[in-house]
């Protein structure tokens, strides 16, 4: 999708504070895209990158804060987009929260309910929320971990293998307006699940998903 962006378009990015969305963001930006930046807690580095992008391309970015895990933060920020922001023409979702590397039986029903509002629940909000506000493409970041039979991270793939779920059944609603419906799955990523692996799990996992570098 980025070969095909063109100046003033609106991309709104979900978890644009971590390492995924953030280079999101700068390769969007290069393409003169304006942004909605999404992101939890970390306004510093946010304020950060948008002052760098607004610098060096010619691009309006907007900041929303919201935590996914409360419902009422995900109602404001889609309020105030639907009133003050209007269309979007690309949703990018990336935001995730890996949970403990715990196998099903081991996992506390906090964490269950934690991951699965964060990585499907809240997308599947913002996604019906912003329906008819946007124009082209909705892209879904799964996860390799949803194929690769990891041992651990069971709250984690669970709720990414309901977010493909989501995903098609999402795709099938806003396919007579044109919008396209994307599943993405990128590999093992450096600054995601990595960080909360050893070296020997990190190859172990890269090897299961037939992948040779960290992305």
């Amino acid at each position: 999708p980025l070969k095909n962006y063109k100046m003033n378009k609106r991309i709104m990015i979900t978890g644009a504070s971590g390492a995924l969305g953030a280079a999101v963001a700068k390769s969007a930006a290069q393409k003169g895209a304006n942004l909605i930046l999404h992101f939890n807690s970390n306004s510093a580095k946010l304020e950060k990158l948008k002052n760098e992008l607004c610098k060096e391309y010619d691009i309006k970015i907007d900041l929303m804060q919201a935590n996914f895990l409360k419902n009422e933060e995900l109602s404001a920020m889609c309020d105030t987009i639907e009133k003050d922001l209007g269309s979007i023409d690309y949703l990018i979702n990336t935001q995730a929260i890996t949970g403990s590397l715990s196998r099903a039986s081991k996992l506390s029903n906090e964490e269950i309910e934690q991951v699965t509002q964060v990585n499907y629940k809240a997308t599947k909000y913002v996604c019906e929320r912003l329906a008819n506000l946007i124009k082209d493409c909705v892209l879904f970041t799964g996860s390799v971990g949803e194929d690769a039979q990891f041992p651990g991270s069971a709250s984690y793939v669970a709720s990414k293998r309901a977010l493909r779920a989501f995903a098609r059944n999402f795709a099938t609603k806003v396919y007579e307006k044109n919008t396209r419906c994307i599943y993405y799955i990128p590999g093992i990523i450096d600054g995601g699940m990595a960080d909360k692996l050893d070296d020997s799990q990190t190859k172990a996992s890269m090897m299961m998903a037939g992948q040779k570098q960290l992305i």
